[in-house]
């Protein structure tokens, strides 16, 4: 059997056509002799035959009319800018307009530091004038006030004082020496204390002149130091009167023995009986200190109290 393949396009399948009607068999009786007997039954589809090979292209068509132009599309994002060109030369100055009016005046600056002080004057003579100061510097140390004397200062008259007389911080005079009469009102005097004295103690008279002592544990030296006297200038016939108070607990004991700067002293009793202390009492031992010359006379006074 015999199968005709046309070679379409690539895309369709190939189309088989039935075959041909076959040829008279010239070894069959013709009609007319013999009757022809049924047809035998058709054979079965023999195999597809090899593709052929592929044509030669046709040539290419002509080219179609172009489209209409589309619309335009969106902006790009502008570039960075570029670098600045260099810079053109200087026009030539124009003429100076005229001045304006003046700005107000700006605040004062801050003042400058003051310069140091100058030399100081001097002043000798007299004067029948009185002199007054108007600077109003307080003092509050030998180096500041409205008139500061680095040397010792000498008057013959009358001294009036206003304000508190002092000579150190703590506000106390260190030396005063009157040769009127003195008026004081009232006195407040300094008091130390002392705890637990044994068979010996020592006290700076310039701190105090009274000494209040608890628990004494035995009959006690006492010693005084920086008692101004004797000194360079010759001082003589001066009085010191010492306080002290013994707080006794049940065993009593007193000060039976003095150092005046080191230098012992003998304590004086009335009737040249020393005194018996009383346990549990509060006792007052006062001891007035006589410089004479250069001899020391001490007298002793003993109170109890109950």
């Amino acid at each position: 059997m015999r199968t005709n393949t046309f070679r379409l396009s690539p895309n369709r399948m190939p189309i088989a056509f039935p075959p041909p009607p076959l040829p008279p068999n010239p070894s069959l009786p013709s009609a007319g002799t013999t009757p022809r007997g049924f047809q035998g039954p058709v054979g079965s589809q023999g195999p597809q035959g090899i593709i052929g090979t592929q044509g030669v292209q046709g040539a290419q068509g002509f080219q179609g009319i172009a489209g209409a132009q589309g619309a335009q599309g969106p902006q790009g994002v502008a570039g960075s800018q570029g670098a600045q060109g260099p810079q053109g030369v200087a026009g030539s100055q124009g003429a100076q307009g005229p001045q304006g009016v003046a700005g107000t005046q700006g605040a004062q600056g801050v003042a400058g530091a003051q310069g140091a002080q100058g030399p100081t004057g001097t002043f000798s003579g007299t004067t029948a004038l009185q002199t007054s100061f108007t600077n109003n510097t307080a003092s509050t140390s030998i180096t500041t006030g409205t008139v500061v004397i680095t040397g010792g200062l000498g008057v013959s008259g009358s001294v009036y004082i206003g304000g508190n007389t002092s000579t150190d911080s703590s506000g106390q005079i260190k030396a005063l020496d009157c040769s009127g009469y003195s008026v004081f009102r009232p006195i407040v005097e300094v008091m130390s204390t002392a705890v637990a004295v044994g068979s010996t103690y020592t006290h700076n008279w310039s701190s105090s002149a009274i000494l209040d002592i608890s628990g004494i544990t035995a009959n006690c030296t006492l010693s005084l130091t920086n008692i101004p006297f004797p000194n360079a200038a010759a001082v003589t016939d001066r009085a010191i009167v010492f306080t002290i108070i013994l707080r006794q607990s049940a065993a009593p004991f007193y000060i039976n023995a003095l150092n005046i700067n080191g230098v012992a002293a003998t304590i004086r009793w009335p009737s040249a009986t020393a005194p018996t202390p009383t346990a549990s009492r509060v006792e007052i031992e006062s001891l007035t200190l006589l410089y004479r010359g250069t001899t020391w006379t001490v007298m002793g006074q003993y109170t109890s109290f109950g």
